[in-house]
């Protein structure tokens, strides 16, 4: 039923602004001309092009944005419970009519014809009257007090001061319809839980981390402005930067403190805007969830407004971490109700009751994925070493969806559920299990130790070595990396680097060729022309060698 009125007001609201009414318009165009003396002409024209611009601009936002608050289209008919407070909407109760008026008033002067103005000046009363006697009275008896309370503050027509509430840019107004599309036509993506989501902004979204298009799954269906979290060092790209500044992103630094980040988190939350945040704070290799912060639950208890969580399901299998490509894949959003976080609670606890709602076990495997590229591409980096013999680097592709061990030679196939079927071993057994499963095996494996005197056994393969300049990474030299007892050692063509485990602030993995290693001043980072940058960072989180 909620669909057909949809439907209904979607067909309706197209068919009358912006079909019939412009039909009836130049079919009148035929008689009743009238030339206007050649300046004045001019400046008529000049004039009504201004209004027809301002008017399509005005317009066409008011509709976005009632349609992201709403899920409607602004109509005559059509009364939706919640009303547009921000942009456009915090200036006038009906800008979408106002932007219509304006738009009419500039056809008028292009047509000069006696008839159509006659016409449009007519269709313009008609349309306020209706506004007034009958689109605001259904307001007043469907959310009476919201209602009453919002035309105290907001005019009938348009206020020019820009006191009111920001609205969202026009980058992240023109994203909600079109990943909409997306997620219905591409993902078939399946909504539950858009009951808990409440009416007024001013709450906090928090989510499990799974692809890059996560925040946008979370917005689309959401009527909230949504203010996610970024990496900071995306912001050196000036071009990334400006983007992000229109989607209202906060940067935080990855992989260290950045209380600077949360106080900017609870003065959009006080100020009564909303926040997404992945606590995760980065995608799983694997697709087995990864550890909340310790701090998580101190964060929470600071926060007074309500706290959403929010579970993706299915969406690793488009992207996986170790994989270059995407792929098509059915997906799931579910909005909980709100988390109660008591402050004399014991922190362990919130995390636990935060993990439970967000993560269902396997919830990511029941998912298809559908596609024509090569399921497997990539996946020796996360298959660093066999699951099945415990080789190092004897993993490979084969096909668009087989893995094989050059070593106990093994095979598997990726089924369209992102689960691996075990298909030949020494056992000449078959065994279906989910990746997370699978890699579970390969850390049960011992990691060779490090040496007391000379190189470490193992070694990276090619590496481009990479150092933060002003406007971004830069490559300085070519060649690998491997490790002494108290360093990394870079040899390069151009010559050997060296650094000491003592003076490396930060190690992170930014990507599924990456490595960084932050000093007090610099950083560094390796990316991997061959082999896996994760075999490196499960040996730096085995010894512990940066903290």
């Amino acid at each position: 039923m909620q669909n057909n009125r949809r439907w209904l007001n979607f067909s309706a609201h197209f068919a009358i602004y912006w079909l019939l009414i412009p039909i009836i318009l130049f079919i009148i165009d035929q008689s009743n001309n009238y030339a206007s003396d050649d300046y004045i002409g001019i400046i008529l024209k000049i004039v009504s092009a201004f209004f027809i611009i301002a008017g399509f601009f005005l317009a066409f936002k008011s509709l976005l944005l009632f349609y992201v608050k709403t899920d409607y289209l602004p109509s005559l008919i059509f009364v939706p419970e919640i009303i547009p407070q921000s942009g456009p909407y915090s200036r006038s109760r009906h800008p979408f009519f106002m932007g219509y008026f304006l738009i009419l008033l500039g056809l008028s002067g292009f047509f000069e014809n006696t008839t159509i103005d006659m016409i449009i000046f007519a269709l313009i009363i008609f349309l306020l009257l209706a506004l007034y006697l009958v689109k605001e009275k259904r307001y007043g008896k469907k959310i009476s007090k919201k209602f009453d309370n919002y035309k105290e503050r907001v005019p009938f027509f348009y206020k020019i001061n820009r006191k009111g509430k920001k609205g969202p840019s026009w980058l992240k107004l023109i994203n909600y319809p079109l990943f909409r599309f997306l997620a219905k036509f591409v993902f078939e993506l399946e909504v539950k839980g858009r009951e808990n989501i409440p009416e007024h902004e001013g709450a906090l979204f928090i989510s499990n981390h799974l692809s890059y298009l996560d925040p946008h799954f979370i917005s689309v269906y959401c009527h909230h402005d949504l203010k996610f979290f970024t990496t900071a060092d995306i912001y050196h790209n000036p071009i990334f930067a400006y983007v992000l500044r229109k989607m209202d992103t906060i940067p935080v630094k990855k992989y260290t403190k950045d209380p600077g980040a949360i106080r900017k988190m609870l003065r959009s939350l006080r100020s009564g805007d909303s926040v997404g945040y992945f606590p995760e704070g980065k995608r799983s290799w694997s697709g087995k969830p990864v550890p909340f912060p310790r701090g998580i639950a101190r964060v929470l208890k600071l926060i007074k407004q309500p706290i959403i969580p929010v579970s993706l399901c299915g969406l690793d299998g488009f992207m996986p971490r170790w994989s270059d490509s995407w792929r098509r894949t059915n997906a799931k959003v579910v909005y909980h109700p709100p988390l109660k976080v008591d402050r004399k609670e014991n922190s362990q606890e919130i995390r636990n009751r935060l993990y439970n709602v967000l993560h269902q076990p396997n919830h990511n495997f029941e998912h298809k994925i559908f596609t024509t590229h090569k399921l497997n591409q990539g996946i020796e980096r996360l298959f660093w070493r066999c699951p099945e013999c415990g080789q190092i680097g004897s993993v490979e592709e084969r096909g668009q969806a087989e893995i094989y061990c050059k070593n106990c030679q093994s095979e598997w196939r990726l089924t369209n559920n992102n689960k691996i079927k075990l298909l030949a071993s020494s056992e000449n057994n078959e065994t279906t299990k989910t990746i997370p499963e699978w890699y579970d095996k390969i850390e049960e494996y011992s990691i060779p130790e490090l040496p007391q005197d000379g190189l470490y056994e193992l070694k990276s393969g090619t590496c481009h070595l990479q150092k933060r300049k002003p406007s971004g990474m830069k490559k300085i030299d070519q060649g690998y990396f491997t490790l002494s007892k108290n360093s990394i050692l870079f040899f390069g063509d151009n010559q050997k680097y060296e650094w000491h485990f003592e003076n490396i602030e930060h190690l992170s993995d930014p990507g599924n060729k990456t490595i960084q290693i932050t000093l007090e001043k610099e950083q560094f980072r390796f990316r991997f022309l061959e082999g896996s940058s994760l075999k490196w960072i499960t040996v730096f989180d085995k010894f512990d060698l940066v903290g």
